[in-house]
């Protein structure tokens, strides 16, 4: 007598990787963010993001990156060569700095990358807003209506200029978001944590944590 077949496996609960207005500007976050967001908050983030924008590759970049996909041999090991030269001189330059830690992906997305921001700040309308110190594009890091999908009576709240405590004005952005295992999609987030690192003093600081309406 044959077995009855087993019970169909239920599939994975889906990963989401942050709100969809910010998909393609979050990625791997740095380990001084994410350790900061995670000390101070009481509730998880499984989903840690940090922001950047794909405004332009540097000029060193580029030209690794086309001698790479070169049709001539010597091109691409020569490619290869400078792209491991680059990741070592960036692997002992933050251990030495800053203690982050990073893989090859990471390292490669830190260069191609702009991961430098002014930021904006309205903490009574929940508003954090990020410009691109390179490019100077908006991303609306948070937004309490556009989140929540609140109600908000008049036109886009004013923001201000966000400075460390010593005087700097240039920082990396993290986000930490929280999905409930019951989650629908990308925008259905029970908290968010911003955090920001000054690019002067490297100093941490914790801008919001907020959790749904």
């Amino acid at each position: 007598m044959s077995k009855p077949p087993p019970p169909p496996t239920p599939p994975p609960s889906p990963v989401y990787d942050g709100p969809l207005h910010l998909q393609g500007a979050l990625g791997s976050c740095s380990e001084p963010l994410l350790k900061a967001m995670l000390g101070s908050v009481s509730h998880p983030i499984n989903t840690p993001r940090m922001l950047s924008c794909a405004c332009r590759a540097s000029g060193v970049m580029r030209t690794v990156t086309a001698e790479a996909s070169s049709k001539d041999p010597e091109k691409r090991a020569r490619a290869e060569r400078r792209i491991k030269q680059l990741e070592l001189h960036i692997k002992e330059r933050r251990h030495s700095a800053s203690g982050r830690l990073g893989n090859a992906a990471e390292m490669t997305e830190r260069r191609q990358n702009c991961r430098l921001f002014a930021v904006e700040v309205n903490e009574e309308a929940g508003v954090v807003r990020a410009y691109c110190k390179r490019c100077q594009r908006m991303f609306p890091v948070f937004d309490r209506v556009l989140y929540w999908g609140l109600h908000r009576d008049g036109g886009t709240p004013e923001s201000f200029p966000y400075r460390c405590c010593c005087g700097g004005h240039t920082f990396e952005v993290g986000a930490g978001f929280d999905y409930p295992p019951d989650a629908m999609d990308e925008n259905d987030i029970h908290t968010i944590t911003v955090a920001v690192r000054c690019a002067a003093c490297e100093e941490i600081s914790v801008l919001l944590d907020e959790e749904a309406s």
